[in-house]
């Protein structure tokens, strides 16, 4: 089974997971500098996806 934490191997998961964001950050930063309504939806789904967050978190808590 693959380890996580091995030592050896993280650095380069660690340095493969930031590529991965900051790729997406590009991304959706050319996304929203085309159009104002790109920015408008992309805040609309920020803030809607905060919301299932937080119920889900909210839900789970009611659970345990």
């Amino acid at each position: 089974m693959y380890d996580w934490f091995d030592e050896q191997k993280w650095p380069m998961q660690f340095i493969g997971w930031a590529a991965r964001n900051l790729f997406e950050l590009e991304i959706w930063t050319r996304y929203v500098l085309l159009k104002r309504e790109y920015v408008e939806r992309f805040a609309k789904d920020w803030i809607m996806d905060g919301i299932s967050i937080g119920e889900s978190f909210q839900a789970w808590g009611n659970r345990n």
